[in-house]
């Protein structure tokens, strides 16, 4: 137990393994406002992997699209919260959990990610590849104009992490 590898085992889906719909980005096509009916497209890689239907009234957006050979039609519910400055954000509310979220992931149904129990990419990450991650972060910081102060602080930070993913490859 302990030993190169262990920690996490990467067991959960992340959320790059599934279609996204994001309110935001409906927003700010215009999609939400009420009437407007729109058609949406997803492609990995200049491939088509899925297109959806979104028809949008004051309080609901319909959502149309066929998965895995069943045809489904069904309304997602928004909230809007208003904004210090003026105006709204616009959300949706989850049809499982109707918890206000920004994003909905597709496979059958749109739910948010924690009715999917999906993680982000680095929450399935190992202690190596954390470690990487971490060492690429602190170089890109470096590669920038900062105070001298920040460099040296900085640069400790590199030496200290370099030095334990080193230990832990086994060099």
């Amino acid at each position: 137990m302990g030993g190169f590898g262990s920690g996490r085992s990467g067991w959960r889906p992340t959320e790059d393994q599934f279609l996204r719909l994001d309110v935001r980005m409906l927003n700010r096509k215009g999609m939400l406002r009420p009437g407007v009916t729109g058609t949406m497209h997803w492609s990995r890689e200049g491939e088509a992997v899925g297109s959806i239907q979104i028809h949008a009234t004051a309080a609901e957006v319909r959502l149309i699209y066929t998965s895995a050979g069943l045809a489904l039609d069904y309304p997602v519910h928004l909230d809007r919260t208003t904004c210090n400055l003026g105006g709204s954000r616009p959300w949706f509310l989850c049809p499982s959990c109707c918890r206000r979220v920004a994003v909905l992931f597709g496979g059958g149904r749109f739910l948010c990610r924690y009715c999917r129990n999906l993680a982000y990419s680095v929450e399935n990450e190992d202690r190596l590849t954390r470690m990487f991650r971490r060492s690429g972060k602190i170089q890109a910081k470096l590669a920038s104009r900062i105070w001298w102060s920040t460099r040296d602080r900085l640069q400790e930070q590199l030496l200290e992490v370099e030095s334990r993913l080193l230990q832990t490859a086994g060099f």
